[in-house]
């Protein structure tokens, strides 16, 4: 067992041989069971329905706001976001949220320094945020 817990492994040896182990357990493992058919009362709503702090009204709100442009750091456009519903879109980012982690690119960016004249400024640096 010491051997087990010290990540051991091929130092122990097996207390029941594999073809002893599989005679148990494969008609068990193998058997067909009967289907659930009870229909149980729904007593309240989902567990998603009663946290989600992201409605698809406000997604349209921030739809509308979006201008055309360049992709962000996800490489998505607002032509690809119009593309799903905005319940859906309100439904990823609750999950995303719920689970406390949101895609890499939603946590990631680059900045980058653009002048603000004709003239051409060489730019030595490139800030990663």
């Amino acid at each position: 067992m010491k051997s087990v817990l010290a990540g051991e492994w091929d130092k122990e040896a097996p207390s029941l041989p594999v073809v002893n182990q599989e005679k148990f357990w494969k008609p068990l493992l193998e058997i067909g069971f009967k289907p659930d058919v009870r229909n149980p009362e729904q007593v309240n709503d989902t567990i998603h329905s009663f946290g989600r702090p992201i409605t698809a009204k406000e997604i349209d709100d921030a739809m509308k706001g979006m201008q055309d442009g360049a992709t962000g750091p996800d490489k998505v456009d607002r032509s690809m976001l119009r593309t799903m519903s905005a319940s859906d879109l309100a439904t990823h980012m609750m999950f995303w949220l719920l689970c406390e982690c949101p895609p890499s690119s939603f946590r990631e960016g680059t900045t980058t320094v653009i002048p603000k004249s004709n003239v051409l400024i060489k730019v030595h640096f490139q800030n990663d945020i």
